[in-house]
């Protein structure tokens, strides 16, 4: 059963592969006469860019997201629901890249989107606390 929601769109399918949302440090170097200076910067998940992948989809779910895609919102993106173990997060992220090839004639023709990708632009990020036990 698909978990993820994306702006108000519930997936269909969770994606098979995806990166995972981690924050990053920057870091810089400048070569010296006689050494390496090194600037770093606290990590941050802002900026931080992830690939979904599908090896295939329906067309009516390629569709939908495919609606997301040519928005230019900032949407909630929640990848994992919380639990009563697990607190989970949502990001504000930006939908900046979309495809998947077309295929009519697999499954009963029946119309599938193969090997979509969908590139999300995390712009920030905040924690959903745990699930109250009643």
């Amino acid at each position: 059963m698909a978990e993820q929601k994306l702006g108000n769109y519930s997936f269909v399918d969770d994606p098979e592969k995806m990166g995972i949302p981690e924050s990053k440090k920057t870091v810089a170097s400048v070569n010296t006469y006689a050494t390496t200076a090194i600037f770093q910067w606290p990590a941050i998940i802002s900026g931080q860019k992830l690939e979904l992948f599908w090896s295939f989809m329906t067309a009516a779910q390629y569709d939908s997201l495919r609606t997301i895609y040519l928005s230019d919102s900032i949407i909630t993106w929640i990848p994992k629901p919380a639990t009563l173990e697990y607190a989970g997060a949502s990001y504000q992220v930006a939908v900046t890249g979309f495809e998947g090839s077309y295929n009519d004639a697999t499954f009963h023709h029946q119309p599938y989107r193969f090997d979509v990708k969908l590139t999300l632009h995390i712009v920030s990020e905040s924690e959903i606390p745990h699930l109250e036990d009643d």
